[in-house]
């Protein structure tokens, strides 16, 4: 039976919390404490109990029951789960200082924790140590290092890791691709998106509605917009490939219209959603109403209202804001909502949603337009 890693505290510390009790433990012995102690690791990491983790590593240490591989693996891939890098990227020395010479796993879990830990320069540090060592990358690794180019905004290197890996005669995935994509996307290089789901299909993958909310939050990323029969075509290609477009699609694209103040082509985006029984939230009706604030149309706001009532959207203080805001006047409407967001405004303490400064302001902008 398992062990969790409170039981084998428990046995080795004799209570909880205490000093280690001093034993003779023969050899057959000390291996089943391996297993015990790796048992218990192995729990601690399932439940994110990382002192609890170092408590029973430091008991092997005491004990001088030496580390295996796999103990050291399980601690760098504890270490990458809790966002603490620099502890997994200690391990890895402390195995080379201890001659230990980590496999593909363990040199892949430590450039996954670069890669949460937004360290990229030692991720590929760590990559090129691999190599060096002759430890072969495998796609895992390829793909941690391509999210780590991502999270740091690094969409060239990101690249080039993906070229690498094809080079490398390793068959890539949606996910390795996905994260390149994400990557030029997050710099809006929509060219370049463009290219990498061209080079998917060209090497067998599959597009999945990540890659399609990728490649279309690359257009939200530089305030740029496709023309809405662009749009639209895009996205029925997508549905013809059996990629059904899901709420994150729509409402980056709405939020990407919403940017650019076409307010039109983000109310046709919400309409398309309910015609596709999805449910708009918060954020998506955020995004519209910020758009809507553009509008002639002083029945607007109230009728998105009414569809967030409609739809049991949460009304959280964002999209209270949102709602005042869009009940102001603007260039195009002259005069605010003023009843509709006084009334607003009296339904959000009613539901026990606190006003900010934002609120506020909205408010008082209001008034200000009513004279």
């Amino acid at each position: 039976m398992k062990m969790s890693c409170e039981d084998v505290l428990q046995s080795l510390y004799g209570t909880r919390g205490s000093s280690l009790h001093s034993v003779n433990l023969t050899l057959p012995q000390l291996q089943k404490h391996v297993v015990e102690f790796n048992s218990a690791l192995t729990s601690c990491g399932k439940t994110l109990l990382v002192h609890r983790a170092e408590q029973i590593f430091q008991g092997m240490q005491d004990m001088q029951i030496k580390p295996a591989l796999v103990t050291y693996n399980i601690l760098i891939s504890i270490y990458q789960k809790n966002l603490q890098p620099w502890k997994a990227l200690g391990i890895l020395k402390e195995m080379q200082i201890r001659h230990v010479n980590p496999d593909v796993i363990s040199y892949t879990s430590a450039i996954s924790a670069c890669e949460r830990g937004h360290m990229v320069k030692d991720a590929f540090r760590i990559f090129t140590q691999m190599q060096a060592e002759r430890v072969t990358p495998n796609l895992i690794s390829y793909s941690a290092l391509i999210s780590a180019c991502e999270k740091c905004s690094c969409a060239n290197s990101a690249g080039e890791t993906l070229s690498h890996l094809i080079a490398g005669r390793l068959q890539p995935d949606v996910i390795s691709f996905n994260a390149a994509l994400r990557a030029f996307a997050k710099v809006g290089d929509l060219a370049r998106a463009k290219e990498l789901l061209g080079e998917m299909r060209v090497h067998g993958v599959q597009p999945n509605v990540v890659s399609l909310n990728s490649f279309l939050s690359a257009y939200d990323t530089k305030g740029k917009v496709l023309p809405w029969n662009e749009a639209s075509c895009m996205l029925e290609e997508m549905a013809a490939e059996v990629i059904r477009p899901n709420v994150r699609s729509f409402s980056t694209l709405i939020n990407a219209y919403e940017t650019c103040s076409e307010w039109n082509a983000a109310l046709a985006n919400l309409a398309r959603m309910h015609a596709l029984t999805l449910r708009p939230n918060t954020v998506t009706y955020t995004s519209a109403l910020c758009a809507c604030r553009r509008s002639i149309n002083p029945s607007l706001t109230p009728m998105l209202y009414k569809d967030m009532k409609r739809d049991t959207v949460q009304m959280d203080l964002v999209a209270y804001n949102a709602l005042i805001a869009a009940s102001e006047s603007n260039p195009n409407r002259r005069l605010p909502l003023g009843r509709f967001a006084f009334d607003l405004f009296h339904d959000m303490q009613e539901s026990k949603v606190e006003p900010d400064i934002l609120s506020f302001n909205g408010m008082l902008n209001v008034c200000r337009s009513l004279g």
